[in-house]
């Protein structure tokens, strides 16, 4: 395991987590503009999904925030490194 990692928490050392952010259908240029920093994709379902860093709690609430008032739906929230180290998006 990377020392710099909590496994357990999806926290690194730093402070920081990564994250796969699910919402409902496509980002369009200028919602996807407001997630600067993160790799923004598309699932074979046309849902957008969000990774990227987040360097704190407060931080991640932010992100939560703009889904919130932009209208868009949020389908799951996922730290990148589960309990087992591994991602999974069918979880």
């Amino acid at each position: 395991m990377d020392q710099n990692h909590d496994q357990d928490s999806g926290m690194n050392r730093r402070g920081a987590s990564t994250y796969h952010i699910k919402v409902r259908g496509k980002l369009n240029t200028e919602l996807s503009a407001w997630f600067e920093g993160f790799e923004v994709t598309e699932d074979e379902s046309h849902n957008t999904i969000l990774k990227g860093e987040v360097k704190d709690q407060a931080a991640l609430y932010g992100i939560l925030k703009k889904i919130r008032n932009s209208g868009m739906e949020l389908l799951s929230l996922i730290p990148h490194s589960n309990r087992r180290g591994k991602y999974n998006e069918n979880e």
